[in-house]
């Protein structure tokens, strides 16, 4: 999988087990071992004990899945021989094509280049895992222990081919064997063993720091990986469901419609704990919508959301120009509308659920509200200088600040924008992932603290702060300083959403807006 691989072996095969963190995961061998691997697993019995895979396909005289239990434990002793056999099963198990292909005298399909990866898969597997000193790894404690990691990622990706869609529609492939390749009428040995292998797969890595062969791997490297893991096609198309449901609809050649409990709850873990810390954004927002269990009705939501945000900021940047609109202020107008922007968000995650909640970081408005409580208490003077720019008559109560407010503003912005992209590179992102990343999430983030302090501003500080009349009756009669003391306020929200991340047990800004998660926090 690390070079070029000979033109019987299956591309999409080898180019599933070569991504991700594959080249990480040979790089405590020394020297080149492609060539011993290929001669290893060209041995004649090694040869022999895959030959009874043939029968898997054949219409009548399947084996049944004890005779396949019997195969794969003789598989098992035969590969835990040696050394070399067995690590080169687990490195390059695709080398077994084209021996297999001279034995047969004929090219090996691809679903016979499946079965033959299905059984080696798990024989290496179980082999890892057995008591019997027949069958056991021919490995230190210390290998083995290094080693697990690539098994599991190996009988995983084995395994969920039979599930995904990328494969030219109409052809004979994995999820035609899916139903025999552990015996007859084994649907159901296959659906478990398929199902256990995402969990342990998963498990690794959310604590792949924890494996010496993984803690290696770049954010690049982990991230393909994990897109092997959460998406049907890497990079693209939705989240891969690994059930009895999606393994039908594949055999049908049909597109991927609802999702299991398990596929719901491995996508959800997939989530939070690695796309949303790394701000992938827009990956989380695909798999927010699939999720739900009314995918188009939870895209109207979120487009009807688009176009109150976007209305929002119109007005805004309109009141600049017109302080009021058919007799009501502007920026009051802009502030019942953010509220009706906020409704038409509660009402989505109350019907479609928490994956929903994913993509709009509720924890910012959270936080912020926090900062706008803050704005409330403060003395006057925040406000007296933008106004007293403007022309405002006010009381001599304090010198001029020594930084004029939109200054300021801009500062707090900066430092949230500067935080955000230092926490980025802190999780091991590249300089330009890190930065386009932050920025994404910082202009969400900015767009909640104004929003919020757009309401506290227009309804809250006239009400609660020293001297409220006085701002409220400057409010639309100053349009040009009241956008001054809006930005001021914002920023200030924004620097308060921000920073108290630091507060939340280590949970980053783009975690959900919940504490307690039932399950194994490894």
């Amino acid at each position: 999988m690390t070079t070029e691989q000979p033109l019987e072996i299956d591309l999409l095969l080898a180019q599933r087990l070569a991504a991700g963190v594959d080249p990480i995961v040979h790089a405590y061998r020394s020297g080149d071992h492609q060539d011993t691997d290929a001669k290893a697993l060209a041995a004649p019995e090694v040869l022999q004990a895959l030959m009874p895979a043939r029968d898997v396909q054949s219409i009548t005289d399947l084996p049944t899945p004890e005779q396949v239990d019997g195969h794969l434990a003789a598989l098992s002793e035969v590969l835990c021989r040696t050394r070399a056999r067995f690590t080169a099963a687990l490195h390059h198990p695709l080398y077994i094509v084209p021996p297999m292909a001279e034995r047969l005298g004929a090219s090996v399909s691809v679903r016979l280049q499946w079965l033959l990866l299905c059984w080696i898969s798990e024989a290496t597997w179980q082999a890892l895992h057995s008591t019997d000193a027949g069958m056991q790894a021919p490995l230190t404690d210390t290998e083995a222990d290094l080693l697990r990691p690539l098994a599991a990622r190996q009988r995983f990706l084995v395994l969920a081919e039979a599930f995904r869609g990328d494969r030219p529609t109409g052809q004979r492939g994995p999820q035609d064997d899916a139903d025999r390749v552990f015996g007859t009428q084994s649907t159901h040995l296959f659906l478990a063993r398929a199902a256990q292998a995402r969990w342990e797969w998963t498990g690794i890595l959310h604590r792949h720091q924890s494996h010496p062969l993984l803690a290696a791997a770049t954010s690049s490297q982990l991230e393909a990986e994990l897109d092997q893991l959460l998406f049907d096609h890497p990079g693209s198309g939705p989240p891969l469901s690994v059930s009895s449901n999606r393994l039908r609809q594949r055999q049908r050649g049909n597109d991927p419609v609802g999702y299991s409990a398990d596929d719901d709850q491995t996508i959800t873990a997939l989530v939070e704990h690695h796309l949303l810390p790394r701000y992938r954004w827009g990956a989380a927002r695909r798999s927010s919508w699939a999720l739900t269990r009314y995918p188009r009705w939870a895209k109207t939501i979120t487009t009807i959301i688009f176009v109150l945000c976007a209305v929002v900021v119109g007005l805004i940047g309109a009141s600049a120009l017109w302080p009021t609109l058919f007799g009501h202020s502007t920026l009051g107008t802009a502030a019942a509308l953010v509220c009706l922007t906020y409704l038409t968000g509660a009402v989505g995650v109350t019907v479609h659920g928490r994956s929903w909640a994913w993509p709009w970081l509720l924890r910012v408005p959270a936080a912020a509200a926090i900062g706008l409580f803050m704005v409330t208490t403060m003395h006057p003077s925040w406000w007296h200088a933008a106004f007293r720019q403007a022309g405002m008559s006010l009381p001599p109560d304090a010198p001029p600040p020594p930084v004029q407010p939109q200054w300021v503003a801009l500062g707090f912005a900066v430092a949230a924008l500067a935080y955000l992209i230092v926490n980025a590179r802190n999780t091991g992102l590249s300089t330009s992932a890190a930065l386009g990343r932050a920025i994404g999430v910082w202009a969400l983030a900015a767009l909640h603290a104004l929003f919020v302090a757009l309401c506290g501003i227009a309804w809250a500080v006239p009400v609660f702060s020293e001297d409220g009349t006085m701002f409220r009756a400057a409010w639309t009669d100053y349009p040009q300083a009241a956008l001054v003391c809006l930005a001021q306020a914002g920023s200030w929200c924004l620097a308060a959403g921000v920073f108290s991340q630091m507060l939340w047990d280590g949970r980053p800004l783009t975690a959900p807006l919940t504490h307690t998660h039932w399950r194994d926090e490894r």
